[in-house]
């Protein structure tokens, strides 16, 4: 449990805010045990927005605080069993992630102002919500 602890804060230190990383399964599994955001994006080197989407998330991340999510970038066709896991079939797409949930999901935007939108809606949508209270009866006293 020390160990996991330990590379967690590594990750946590070695993943602050400042750098769009090559994905790697290790890192994403440690980042998900310590209940991290991450955003995956997905993408080919000959795809035209793959490549704007990804200037654009490096610009973020550059910006990015402590508390802001985990960039990762993942090679469309190098991954095959990442794609299977959360149903990629699309280049461009970004994935938000938060434990083992998936928050949201997009494909083909790439301005920068429409990724901090996306990123900021699916964290906000997982919030919890407060629950309903249930109807009280009206009885008049008697």
């Amino acid at each position: 449990m020390l160990r996991l602890a330990g590379l967690i804060l590594a990750l946590g230190a070695g993943a602050r805010a400042g750098e769009l990383r090559p994905f790697a399964s290790k890192d994403l599994d440690a980042l998900m045990a310590g209940r991290r955001t991450v955003v995956i994006q997905f993408h080919a080197e000959n795809c035209e927005v793959c490549v704007r989407q990804r200037q654009a998330l490096a610009r973020i991340a550059r910006g990015a605080s402590r508390t802001d999510p985990v960039f990762l970038y993942a090679e469309h066709e190098r991954e095959p069993d990442l794609r299977r896991q959360y149903g990629v079939t699309a280049l461009s797409t970004l994935l938000v992630l938060r434990g083992d949930r998936v928050l949201g999901r997009v494909t083909g935007i790439f301005a920068e102002e429409e990724i901090r939108a996306f990123i900021h809606l699916s964290r906000m949508r997982s919030r919890a919500k407060p629950r309903a209270r249930p109807k009280a009866s009206f009885r008049p006293e008697r």
